[in-house]
């Protein structure tokens, strides 16, 4: 069975080998695996391969009114729409360059070949920007300081992504779409359940009711406060079910037939874990969350930079292990 096959089935329903995807693998762990220097889509395809991995994909986290720091491979923001005066400074282009993004597609797709690999394009919706744009302590005294200037900013990204969206859903070359849109710190969401319903809903179904294709919802922490409102929005699965803070075990039993779950590999795991820690944990979730199918194997958040290698090849091997053992040959 292709790996593109295992995917989907997984997404939607379907009893059989169990699938092992990442929203995103960085290029530093791909090249500190190899030993090389730079990393294209050829090598990214074969670090799916080596590793295990049964998807590739397309980040797509479009901002555009922050500056983007980086020190020493560390990943922050630097707010820069902090006040209505400080629209000048947001840069979101009037048109999205169609032309481009299919070229990017038709490049992935000609390095994927006949791997098998499935394709997935990962985007944000609204919320997201907005609070990084603006800072989030900004933000939060925004709702209540000036909460129409925080709608003309998620009204903005709406647009957009709704745009984006359809362009994704026309091309034939994209499996599915990940969506990644943090709500949630490890004590709940980062607003109140009742002003997200009311204020921040409404955005995430105009963009979500355009998406045609499986897709699967990605949010840090907890968002259990509100799953429930999140649901109707039609994704095939949730990810990344964070461990600390969300019992995947649990959602099994209570979501386990109406969703997909993607997870949950801890990432402390795997970064200062071994190999025999790695493996159990990956033959666990694969044998009690697998169970009747619904279940794509990933880590609790993305391949960062500095995991262990050596207990990334070891979560490869387990779920190659537990598939041959389950399902014979595939």
């Amino acid at each position: 069975m292709r790996s593109k096959d295992m995917v989907l089935n997984a997404l939607l329903g379907k009893e059989g080998p169990i699938p092992w995807i990442e929203i995103e693998t960085r290029d530093e762990l791909i090249a500190k695996t190899f030993n090389i220097k730079n990393v294209g889509w050829p090598e990214r395809v074969e670090y799916a391969k080596f590793a295990g991995q049964d998807a590739v994909g397309i980040a797509h986290w479009d901002r555009f009114g922050n500056k983007l720091l980086d020190k020493n491979g560390i990943l922050g923001f630097e707010p820069l729409i902090k006040e209505r005066s400080d629209l000048d400074k947001f840069k979101m282009p009037e048109t999205i360059n169609e032309e481009a993004i299919r070229n990017k597609v038709h490049e992935v797709k000609k390095a994927v070949g006949d791997s098998g690999l499935a394709i997935f394009v990962a985007h944000l919706l609204s919320l997201d920007p907005v609070m990084i744009d603006m800072g989030f302590e900004n933000f939060c005294f925004k709702l209540y300081d000036d909460r129409d200037f925080v709608k003309l900013m998620l009204e903005k990204y709406t647009q957009y992504y709704v745009n984006l969206t359809r362009i994704y859903n026309s091309m034939e070359e994209i499996d599915f779409i990940w969506i990644g849109e943090d709500i949630a710190y490890n004590n709940g969401t980062f607003i109140s359940p009742e002003l997200f319903r009311e204020l921040v809903l409404p955005y995430f179904r105009r963009i979500t009711s355009e998406i045609k294709k499986p897709w699967i919802y990605h949010s840090d922490g907890n968002i259990l406060p509100v799953i429930d409102d999140l649901l109707p929005l039609g994704m095939n699965a949730i990810h990344p079910i964070q461990p600390d803070v969300m019992d995947i075990y649990a959602l099994k039993q209570t979501l386990g037939k109406r969703i997909t779950l993607v997870g949950n590999v801890d990432i402390n795991l795997l970064c200062m874990g071994d190999k025999d820690r790695i493996q159990g944990e990956v033959t666990s979730l694969m044998k009690v969350i697998g169970e009747g199918g619904r279940y794509i194997l990933s880590s609790s958040n993305s391949l960062a930079n500095y995991l262990n290698t050596d207990n990334i090849i070891a979560m490869g091997e387990a779920k190659k292990n537990w598939n041959m053992q389950k399902f014979g040959k595939f």
